[in-house]
């Protein structure tokens, strides 16, 4: 357990209790709620808060347990899937994460190949972790199509997957008739599934806000008119539903189709952001900040008038504790509202790693990192959309944040909230005034030698 230091700091110890990572079930400033508020998009393309038309800003990450390698990953170690879901939705939780992608390979594993939907394992464990998520109040941007094979890497010599997905290369999606039919149908069936773990078809469920229509597709930027017919076309297959959900499409792929996504019927835009690259095969060192001083292409003027998710991001192959909340300053200076680092790994099989190799991140196995990723949310939460703090070394300090490659540091120092992963000299403005102290390292209020992230909540 972490020692106190400077009781004075704390003002009555007695106000605060301490939350080891095993036992944390919920940050303090979770919403207790149910993740059933809806959002709507203003008149200048930002999405917000029905109830209180405060602007909506999210993070969190992909997971998907329920679907491909994740998938069967939690085999090889013969884990109880939806025992995991139970407790990565509490680390969820317990980061104050209020964002999760939906990530579903259901053109491979839950369709045939005219797109009609399989009820199987995986469509299942779909349903089972959208009630468990919306119990913790974590809103979803909901992913249908993937495209890429669900079998990549451990199962490439699997042909067994029944979905379109097989059917269909992936550079047709947009283009054959068949294959548009095809996503069409999946669309509609999968939307107006009932999930038996709500009652609630998943075009109502409360807790997705967003529709990605597909993964990552291959953009036809030279054909315009014809990207315009494909996007509606699937826009259109949701509205059939009755779905009144905000519609996104993909632009990063090639920001040559933000023009066909403005005059399309998508509402939004998504993007990835990869600084360091994929797949590197070993752990990368360095100082890698000045490489995310800014998304120059997120500022393009065909896209002023769209709002913004972060579908993936990461910085694969680090485990520093400054990237995630220097990401998450400059995602806000492009005006995101909702980000997922990709891909969360469950702690059943965190301690091997045998996710997405390239990307580790989960709160018991790589605590600077993970604790850098509860920053970044409070990054998205305090910092305005479309701020501006300069480039490196002078954009560091940002709000009560604050970066530093050299002591391989990232902190929140404010009034009611002391957060830093790596050690730190940093004092508290207010320390009467503290709800949540949790880190990383060593401070001024907590002294630790261990390896693991504490949590210390103001209690009453």
């Amino acid at each position: 357990m972490p020692s106190i230091a400077r009781p004075s700091l704390l003002v009555a110890v007695s106000l605060f209790g301490v939350l080891p990572v095993a036992m944390a079930q919920r940050a303090p400033d979770a919403r207790s709620a149910l993740a059933n508020r809806a959002v709507f998009l203003d008149q200048d393309a930002v999405v917000r808060w029905t109830d209180n038309r405060q602007e909506v800003t999210l993070f969190g990450a992909n997971y998907v347990v329920h679907t491909a390698s994740d998938y069967r990953a939690a085999g090889y170690v013969r884990a109880d899937r939806k025992a995991m879901i139970d407790e990565d939705m509490a680390q969820f939780a317990r980061m104050g994460w209020d964002g999760l992608r939906l990530t579903f390979w259901g053109d491979w594993e839950a369709s045939d190949t005219a797109g009609n939907l399989l009820a199987n394992d995986h469509l299942d464990l779909l349903d089972y972790l959208i009630a468990r998520a919306r119990e913790r109040g974590i809103y979803m941007l909901f992913s249908p199509i993937q495209l890429y094979g669900s079998n990549w890497p451990d199962a490439l010599q699997d042909t067994t997957a029944p979905g379109f997905g097989r059917r269909y290369d992936r550079s047709r999606m947009g283009t054959d008739p068949a294959a548009i039919a095809a996503q069409v149908n999946y669309l509609r069936q999968i939307l107006t599934h009932v999930n038996p773990y709500t009652g609630v078809a998943l075009k109502d469920e409360p807790a997705i806000l967003f529709i990605e229509l597909v993964n990552e597709p291959v953009h036809h930027p030279d054909d315009p008119e014809g990207s315009i017919r494909y996007i509606n076309a699937l826009t259109d297959a949701v509205r059939s539903t009755g779905c009144r959900k905000l519609v996104f499409y993909n632009v990063s792929q090639d920001f040559r189709i933000g023009e066909a996504i403005r005059r399309s019927k998508a509402q939004g835009v998504t993007f990835g952001w990869y600084p360091t690259g994929l797949n590197s095969g070993h752990e990368l060192v360095g100082n890698y900040l000045r490489s995310v001083d800014g998304y120059p292409d997120m500022l393009r003027p065909e896209l002023a008038r769209m709002p913004r998710i972060v579908y993936e991001f990461d910085s694969p192959d680090l485990r520093t504790g400054t990237m995630y909340p220097a990401m998450a300053r400059t995602m806000r200076a492009v005006g995101t509202q909702f980000a997922a680092m990709f891909a969360y790994d469950m702690l059943g099989t965190a301690s091997r790693n045998l996710g997405w190799q390239t990307h580790y991140l989960n709160l018991v196995y790589t605590p600077r990192k993970a604790m850098s990723a509860i920053i970044a949310a409070e990054a998205m939460r305090r910092l305005p959309r479309q701020g501006w703090y300069g480039n490196y070394p002078d954009n560091t300090r940002f709000g009560d944040f604050h970066v530093s490659h050299d002591g391989d540091l990232a902190e929140l120092v404010a009034k009611d909230a002391f957060l830093y992963a790596g050690s730190t000299s940093a004092l508290p403005p207010d320390p009467t005034a503290l709800r949540r102290i949790a880190g990383y390292g060593s401070s001024p209020a907590i002294r630790y030698q261990g390896e693991g992230i504490y949590f210390m909540d103001r209690v009453r």
